[in-house]
């Protein structure tokens, strides 16, 4: 697959400036909410929220990173060959499972904070977790999680072929894992009733939402036309 001269870094800038802009806003919202801080392993709830937007910030770069070299130039299977996927799925699943961790650990740090009644968090709950489950099971079914992973930037033609997934949740929506799926962080957030852990969950939707447009969406017409 033929890429265009100087496409490695495109969308790049978007995805720079979107994060400082993410930044700077979560950093207004975080000293203007009032919010007990607890503490895990020595670390108070706000050092928890720096490492959380960390592991987004990181992820995301390194996805962009290893997407591209092996896309434009085919880097990762010249160094790893068959290997190279695999490894790059082992560290993608390493800061995937980061995100909600550190939710997790606000949520327990800051337990209660967020002052909604019970009723009101089950409702949110009940509307949020089926189309959670439906998305996990859609993207386990049809979508594969090797084509989440990105398998497509390693077999560019072999998935220009095969098309677009539209079945599922793929039937209603293109995005089901960043309308849908992505539902774990606030479920997660409103499980804990926890102010911090709702901040995360902003920061790192929104986040994703960033390298879709700036790295997902451009890679996609390269591959699929």
């Amino acid at each position: 697959m033929r890429v265009p001269p100087g496409y490695f870094f495109k969308g790049q800038f978007l995805q720079l400036i979107g994060f400082a802009t993410l930044v700077w806003i979560c950093f207004i919202l975080m000293f203007q909410i009032e919010t007990q801080q607890g503490s895990w392993l020595g670390l108070s709830s706000k050092q928890w929220f720096y490492i959380s937007m960390a592991t987004a910030v990181i992820h995301q770069f390194f996805v962009w990173l290893i997407w591209r070299l092996e896309l434009c130039f085919g880097t990762i299977t010249k160094v790893f060959k068959g290997a190279g996927f695999r490894l790059y799925t082992t560290i993608f699943s390493i800061f995937i499972l980061s995100r909600p961790f550190t939710l997790i650990v606000l949520g327990m740090t800051d337990y209660g904070s967020l002052k909604i009644s019970t009723g009101f968090q089950v409702t949110l709950l009940m509307l949020m977790i089926p189309p959670w489950v439906y998305a996990m099971y859609s993207i386990v079914r049809y979508f594969t999680f090797d084509r989440a992973y990105g398998i497509d930037h390693w077999h560019p033609e072999k998935y220009k072929d095969a098309g677009m997934i539209k079945k599922g949740i793929y039937k209603f929506t293109n995005h089901g894992m960043y309308f849908y799926a992505i539902l774990i962080l606030w479920i997660i957030a409103i499980g804990f009733k926890s102010q911090w852990a709702l901040l995360g969950a902003f920061f790192h939707h929104v986040a994703v939402w960033i390298h879709y447009h700036a790295t997902e969406r451009p890679d996609i017409k390269i591959i699929y036309g």
